[in-house]
């Protein structure tokens, strides 16, 4: 009996060498080429290596800064591509959970003090879009959380409120969002999420009690905080509770318990919360 093995290497280089042939033919035929896919999640794919980038980058690299108006260019070709999409409510859910995300990510800012929030988005699309009138972050949040709560499943809504919730904390909006977390019931829904979920209940939760600590609310700010600091901190699990573990240049050695986390579940480092 005779073996046949595989040769990967030649495989590739044959490969290699069809992609190019390829790529040379649709150069010389001037009839537009079909994309066998759609926008939306092209800006899906998109939105997920620039997650990669932020965490593979240090905080104090120019090119993060980078990365941080790119979220800005990737924002407004979401809110494109969701317009495109007018008629198929589903892709446009999609695309409005890409600019929620987005939208809070760019306010939450580079270790930004949560007053400053609109000015530095400001000066951020001003420097990217310099011609655009810069939209109200809270307003634009809420257009597209709407779009979320209309078409979206339990589980896209559920997320969508919690971003709601941490750009209004954001924003001094503590009133609003206390009752969009009230009305939302989303302490007895998160329960059955998977670990994305939970680690953004915690952050969302985390940003009410800082934001009701700021309003005067210190009994309420107490009642939000004290759980997850007491659990995190006595099993030295709170960067984990709140799928934090910083750069690693800056942060040095970690513990086993806090690599629990999934690489994909960190939180960018301008997004720690504590």
């Amino acid at each position: 009996m005779t073996l046949e093995f595989y040769n990967v290497h030649e495989a590739v280089r044959n490969a290699e060498g069809q992609v190019a042939k390829e790529v040379a033919e649709l150069a010389a035929n001037e009839a537009p080429a079909r994309i066998e896919s759609d926008l939306a999640h092209m800006v899906l794919m998109l939105h997920e290596d620039l997650l990669k980038a932020f965490r593979a980058l240090s905080l104090h690299a120019g090119e993060y800064a980078d990365r941080l108006r790119d979220e800005v260019r990737l924002g407004e070709l979401a809110r494109a591509v969701e317009a495109y999409y007018a008629e198929q409510p589903l892709l446009r859910v999609m695309m409005a959970m890409v600019q929620i995300q987005l939208l809070w990510l760019s306010v939450a800012g580079v270790k930004c003090r949560h007053y400053q929030t609109e000015r530095m988005h400001a000066q951020l699309c001003s420097a990217v879009y310099p011609e655009q009138p810069v939209e109200s972050v809270l307003a634009r949040v809420a257009a597209c959380c709407a779009t979320v709560y209309r078409a979206g499943t339990a589980y896209q809504q559920q997320t969508a409120a919690l971003y709601h919730i941490i750009s209004l904390c954001l924003h001094d909006q503590f009133q609003r969002a206390r009752d969009l977390l009230l009305m939302a019931r989303l302490q007895e829904r998160v329960q059955a999420g998977d670990q994305a979920l939970m680690i953004l209940f915690n952050r969302a939760m985390t940003q009410l009690g800082l934001a009701a600590f700021r309003a005067g609310s210190m009994v309420y700010a107490h009642n939000c905080l004290d759980d997850l600091v007491n659990v995190g901190s006595r099993n030295g699990l709170l960067r984990v509770l709140l799928g934090q573990q910083g750069s690693q240049g800056a942060q040095g050695a970690q513990s086993e318990e806090e690599m629990v986390v999934p690489a994909k579940r960190v939180v960018p480092a301008h997004m720690v919360n504590l």
